[in-house]
């Protein structure tokens, strides 16, 4: 992911000493993640550094001149431009050693851009206004299309792109509600077969900062799906500990026909053992925290199971390929029976960050996926 500053969301902070600036760049050094400060964004800090010392050294001079109308003392400003010369060739020194500091890059401004730029201005499409101003964030928009070549149609990088943080809605957005880019923006990308979601734009450096997090829990929920569906992880603890609790759950659990595909004559159907031959799928995964994953199995395995099934129904429905009777005469009504079949079970479970300990735990009979299976009940040899 790369996350590309605009002038805007760095106002007034010369120094880049902003916290929430800190945490994107920590945040992105953690997560290998780039941050770009475009060329000309470092420009015009530079610049907007240099009108603020002016200001400084006019409003002084105002100052000056007041109090020689209230008390007729002379009195010189020591800010001079020299001094502010000085100070402007310091701040461009502390600036580059504070971009190394907090792990930024600076965006070179890009090649071959003169002619896409003209362009622009000619006809006034964005980032350019209407009065032709806006060469500074043409520049900047031409860094990024430089950046997003890389995302072109048949080199595209999954799961990444662009975040553009600005909060120069008018030039850049389709408007200050809907913040997304300017159709001439996404014109520019569609030119250099690039899709257009590869750049999202976001209003400050804390949103900029939730979009990573998104990113990377999404990126790190598919890369945990990948590992648990490997079969290293399937002689995993965390493995090992789900097959105890369905051993300890299962058994005694009662379950209706219909969740199983049973005839509809067997009652009372209660599982009797499992046979532990266990299939995992794993179906969803979430990152909840820093310390909690949330993930949801689906596990086939063979049940036993006890019912009971009217003697009436059983005597006129089942003949050789029924169910396996071990008390014909369990009451003047029904007879006792067993049958065995695979069955699948959703397990649910929240785990630690390093899957190896079961927080929250539960299980349910997977009706959706039972439906798929062919019948499979087949008698035992009691």
């Amino acid at each position: 992911m790369d996350i590309v500053l605009d002038t805007t969301c760095l106002h007034k902070d010369f120094f880049l000493k902003r916290r929430d600036l800190q945490e994107l760049c920590t945040h992105a050094a953690k997560n290998g993640h780039v941050v770009y400060l475009p060329w000309v964004v470092m420009e015009e800090m530079k610049k907007h550094y240099r009108e603020e010392l002016e200001s400084i050294q006019a409003q002084g001079d105002r100052n000056i001149k007041d109090w020689l109308q209230l008390t007729g003392e002379v009195n010189a400003n020591h800010i001079t431009s020299e001094k502010i010369r000085k100070y402007c060739r310091e701040y461009s020194k502390k600036l580059k050693s504070r971009i190394r500091e907090l792990g930024m890059t600076v965006l070179p401004m890009p090649e071959d851009s003169i002619q896409l730029i003209a362009e622009k201005a000619v006809n006034r499409k964005k980032p350019f206004e209407e009065n032709g101003a806006g060469c500074p964030d043409a520049l900047i928009w031409c860094s990024i299309l430089q950046l997003a070549k890389r995302f072109s149609e048949k080199d595209r990088i999954p799961h990444s792109g662009i975040i553009f943080i600005t909060n120069n809605h008018t030039d850049f957005c389709v408007s200050k509600k809907k913040r997304e880019l300017h159709e001439d923006l996404k014109a520019d990308l569609d030119d250099i077969y690039v899709d257009t979601n590869i750049v999202q734009v976001v209003a400050d450096l804390g949103a900029a900062s939730a979009s990573i997090l998104k990113y990377t829990t999404a990126f790190l929920s598919k890369a945990i799906k990948t590992h648990i569906a490997g079969a290293a992880f399937m002689q995993s603890s965390l493995i090992s500990e789900i097959k105890d609790r369905l051993l300890k759950d299962l058994p005694f659990t009662a379950c209706e026909y219909g969740e199983l595909g049973f005839p509809a004559c067997f009652e009372s159907i209660t599982i009797d053992s499992i046979y532990e031959d266990y299939t995992f799928e794993a179906e969803e995964v979430e990152v909840l925290g820093k310390e909690e994953i949330a993930i949801r199995f689906n596990v086939s395995v063979t049940c036993l199971f006890d019912m009971f099934i009217a003697k009436s129904e059983y005597y006129t429905s089942f003949e050789e390929d029924g169910p396996s009777v071990y008390d014909y005469d369990w009451n003047d009504h029904y007879v006792a029976a067993q049958d065995e079949k695979e069955v699948w079970f959703t397990v649910d479970l929240i785990t630690d960050a390093h899957l190896s300990a079961i927080q929250h735990f539960e299980v349910d009979i997977n009706e959706t996926k039972n439906e798929e299976l062919l019948p499979r009940s087949r008698s035992l040899d009691l």
